[in-house]
């Protein structure tokens, strides 16, 4: 989700409502990627959140070692740049989340934005993201950690944001879910020489089972100011319940 001004609080005006990229844009072809069912997003035609983008299936596949790809991509026809998006076919609750990483997602232009995380289709609650971006501020920091409390509570939004400088093109990141504290980890290569961490307590954190989501796209449907095309390699998605 694309931030918002002040993430301790809510706008003052905002109903629970469902996101556009849940109800208006095709969720087409489903792919199997670590064991798992997926769904694309599809609208090529259309801008859709978020960001205001047009989005193809085209640019998402697994490969022969069964690595997933998501690509930002430019089309020379059209001069549209097209986002990608997974949304997983089963819906996850609470445990272990882990998207093992290839790509240098610490050397994203400022316009282009990489987010791993659950949501449960209603704005502003039920979401917990990693999310690497600059938010198009070149000095803004470029990982992201955000829960969204459970719908309808008027519990503060959590976040917390640092900057992610890796040595080689592999990381590891893990969100860590039950009922009262979600954890968040980043580690800087599949080894674990180097690992961050952070942890968000509250009786408000949603309880839900929700889908997962990996998405690469522009902010704002700015392109990237680079002009360059973007592919991240997820190479395999661990769940890890909690019993």
């Amino acid at each position: 989700m694309e931030p918002i001004k002040d993430k301790n609080t809510l706008p003052s005006n905002t109903e629970a409502k469902r996101n556009p990229v849940n109800e208006n844009v095709a969720i087409s072809n489903s792919i199997s990627f670590s064991c798992y069912q997926w769904k694309t997003t599809d609208s090529p035609n259309d801008r859709k959140a978020p960001g205001n983008n047009y989005w193809s299936s085209k640019g998402v596949w697994v490969d022969q070692n069964g690595y997933l790809h998501l690509t930002l991509t430019k089309d020379p026809k059209s001069n549209k740049w097209y986002c990608t998006q997974l949304v997983s076919e089963l819906k996850f609750g609470k445990g272990i989340y882990e998207f093992w990483i290839e790509g240098r997602v610490d050397q994203l232009d400022k316009n282009v934005v990489f987010g791993l995380f659950n949501y449960a289709g209603v704005d502003y609650f039920d979401e917990m993201d990693i999310e690497f971006s600059k938010w198009g501020t070149a000095k803004n920091p470029n990982l992201h950690y955000t829960v969204y409390p459970e719908e309808f509570s008027t519990a503060k939004i959590w976040s917390s944001s640092f900057n992610f400088s890796l040595d080689g093109p592999y990381s590891v990141h893990r969100i860590m879910r039950s009922d009262a504290t979600v954890k968040f980890e980043s580690q800087y290569d599949f080894q674990g020489t180097k690992t961050n961490v952070q942890t968000y307590s509250s009786p408000y954190i949603s309880k839900k089972e929700m889908p997962i989501y990996m998405n690469l796209w522009q902010f704002q449907n700015k392109a990237p100011s680079n002009k360059k095309e973007v592919e991240i390699i997820i190479r395999k998605f661990v769940f890890t319940p909690l019993l």
